[in-house]
């Protein structure tokens, strides 16, 4: 595990002669069936949990899965070669539903660069997420931090819900939403 969320099956072993010429490698993976784990690159649930599982991958590919009942603050950074870079750019928030379609967790934002965070309370912020009863929360303290212009989720994904919403909202306001049953 990678935190409560992230489930990661480690490239421990050497390739064997074939798949190490097709740059490929296999891993070996075990999802505990308590949980709904979802593919963290396709978003769709794996069926298969208890029993020891085998993928096999590219060399750039990383088999991970996102534990149901989990919100994921990722913040987008297409070509960024350093978190300094990008560390202002829009977050989405992806949730991923438990069983009983709830899930919760949390954003921590800061400048980034600076240890101001460790003396001063406007200097960083941690907004908690819940999604109960078909709704995202969102709670952040006011302790007077102040979000740069940048720093703004600019979406959410919900994976894991049953059926089509009839209406998405955010702050009262009719916002766009695409809904794909297959996630």
């Amino acid at each position: 595990m990678w935190g409560d969320a992230l489930l990661v099956a480690p490239k421990i072993m050497a390739p064997e002669t074939v798949l190490k010429e097709m740059q490929m490698q296999q891993v070996d993976f075990y999802l505990p069936a308590s949980e709904i784990w979802y593919n963290y690159d396709t978003k769709v649930v794996n069926d298969v949990t208890g029993v020891w599982q085998s993928a096999l991958l590219t060399d750039l590919q990383q088999q991970t899965f996102a534990k149901g009942g989990q919100i994921l603050p990722i913040l987008l950074h297409p070509e960024c070669m350093s978190v300094l870079s990008c560390i202002n750019n829009p977050i989405r928030v992806e949730v991923y539903l438990n069983e009983d379609s709830q899930a919760s967790g949390s954003l921590y934002l800061d400048d980034g660069e600076s240890l101001d965070y460790t003396f001063a309370a406007k200097a960083s912020t941690n907004v908690s997420l819940s999604y109960r009863d078909n709704a995202l929360f969102l709670e952040a303290p006011s302790n007077g931090y102040e979000f740069p212009a940048e720093q703004r989720v600019t979406s959410v994904a919900i994976y894991g819900v049953k059926s089509a919403p009839a209406l998405v909202t955010g702050g009262g306001i009719e916002v766009p939403f695409v809904y794909d049953s297959a996630t």
